[in-house]
């Protein structure tokens, strides 16, 4: 199987990094939490509760693009997690990086509310809420996982989905994933 990049987008507090972590834990994937690479600027906007500008993610995302790109060099499977708010930045990153697949993380604005209030470090809730009205959702028949919390839930979700996703998923993965709700 060829190399390739999975990306977990969503909204803030949806549950991204929890559901690549599941996957780097159970199948060996390395993951990139890409929020560790944002821009001063944007560390800047967060902290004053402003929306990024067009122009503060198109810097952002061209570093992203890199760093992927480097990843690729050293691992075969990964899996990276961004928000990725805007079409226009998701279309930029699927004509920029080859293999990857994009995959939708949502949860109810409750359960995304309660885990930013319990998150040290990293966005605020009020950064957030800020953010949020600049989500664009996912285009009609987007792959979407829908995460409520429950590892076991996001293993069966991840098993539908990648039965969908011959060229991302191995078999083996899926035995390896299906074996995990079992014990």
């Amino acid at each position: 199987m060829s190399s390739f990049v999975l990306l977990l987008f969503g909204k803030s507090g949806a549950g991204k990094s929890f559901a690549g972590d599941i996957l780097a834990e159970l199948l060996g994937w390395h993951v990139y939490h890409a929020d560790a690479d944002i821009t001063d600027e944007m560390r800047a906007a967060l902290s004053e509760h402003r929306p990024f500008t067009n122009e503060m993610r198109d810097h952002y995302f061209q570093i992203m693009v890199d760093k992927v790109l480097d990843l690729k060099r050293n691992h075969q499977c990964i899996v990276v997690t961004q928000a990725v708010y805007k079409k226009q930045h998701r279309d930029y990153l699927l004509s920029n990086i080859p293999d990857l697949e994009l995959v939708c993380v949502q949860s109810t604005e409750g359960l995304i509310s309660e885990r930013l209030s319990k998150r040290e470090g990293g966005i605020s809730s009020a950064s957030a809420r800020a953010l949020s009205n600049d989500f664009e959702a996912p285009e009609e028949g987007a792959k979407v996982i829908k995460n409520n919390g429950s590892k076991f839930d996001l293993i069966r979700q991840f098993i539908n989905i990648a039965q969908k996703m011959p060229n991302t998923f191995s078999q083996q993965d899926i035995a390896k994933l299906r074996l995990c709700l079992r014990g």
